[in-house]
C-alpha cells in the first residue's frame, strides 16, 4: 500500500492532495517529511494552495497543447484546401493560402499580402462586395455564397463561388474566405447554350 511505501522511506507525516480540475480528478500531490509525525494546519492550507497552483498551471499546459494541435490541424486542412481560402483583415489580405495564390496567379503569397482585396474583384462586384465587407467586418455576420468574378494578377478573370464567415486573425477582426474556381463549370453552360 501507499502507506507501506511511505513509511518505507522514513516519512513519518504525509499528505496528499487532489488536483482537481473542473470537478475532474487529473492526479495529486504529495508532501511528506522525515522530521515530525504530523503537519501543521498552515503547511496543510499552505499546500492546498499549492496543489491548487499547481492545478492551474496543468490545466493551462493542456488546454494550450490542445489549443496548439487544434491550430495545427486548421493549418494542414486550410494549407492542402483544393479551394481557395484566404483571410481579409482592414479590406487587405493577411493570409492566402496556396490555393488561393494559384488563383489570383501570383508566383508567391508576398505579391498580395497588405494589398487591396477590391483589387482581385472584378469592378461591376465591387458594390456588394464592399457591402459584404461591412456585414463581416462590421455586424459580424456570415456572407452566403456568390458567384463572381476575381481578377488575376495578369487581369485575366476567373468565374468563382466564394463565401466568408467572420474571424479573427492576428489580433484583428476580419473574415475567412472560402473560394471555388467554377470557371470550367462556366464555360460548359455557355457551350450548352
Amino acid at each position: 500500500s501507499i502507506t507501506d511505501l511511505v513509511k518505507s522511506w522514513g516519512i513519518q507525516a504525509y499528505c496528499c492532495h487532489p488536483l482537481m480540475i473542473q470537478d475532474r480528478i487529473i492526479g495529486t500531490l504529495s508532501f511528506g517529511t522525515v522530521s515530525r509525525p504530523l503537519f501543521a494546519p498552515e503547511e496543510i492550507e499552505m499546500m492546498e494552495s499549492v496543489t491548487h497552483l499547481v492545478a492551474i498551471a496543468m490545466n493551462r499546459i493542456q488546454v494550450e497543447e490542445a489549443m496548439r494541435e487544434s491550430e495545427e490541424k486548421f493549418r494542414l486542412l486550410v494549407e492542402n484546401s483544393p479551394d481557395a481560402i484566404f483571410v481579409q483583415t482592414d479590406g487587405r489580405f493577411a493570409y492566402l493560402n496556396p490555393a488561393a495564390i494559384r488563383l489570383f496567379g501570383s508566383p508567391s503569397a508576398g505579391e498580395l499580402l497588405g494589398t487591396d482585396v477590391m483589387d482581385r474583384f472584378h469592378p461591376d462586384y465591387h458594390p456588394e462586395v464592399r457591402k459584404r465587407i461591412r456585414a463581416l467586418n462590421e455586424k459580424k455576420e456570415r456572407v452566403s455564397l456568390l458567384e463572381q468574378i476575381y481578377l488575376r494578377m495578369d487581369g485575366s478573370q476567373v468565374n468563382v463561388e466564394a463565401s466568408a464567415v467572420p474571424f479573427r486573425y492576428q489580433g484583428k477582426d476580419g473574415a475567412i474566405v472560402f473560394v471555388r474556381d467554377t470557371s470550367e463549370r462556366v464555360q460548359r453552360q455557355k457551350a450548352n447554350e
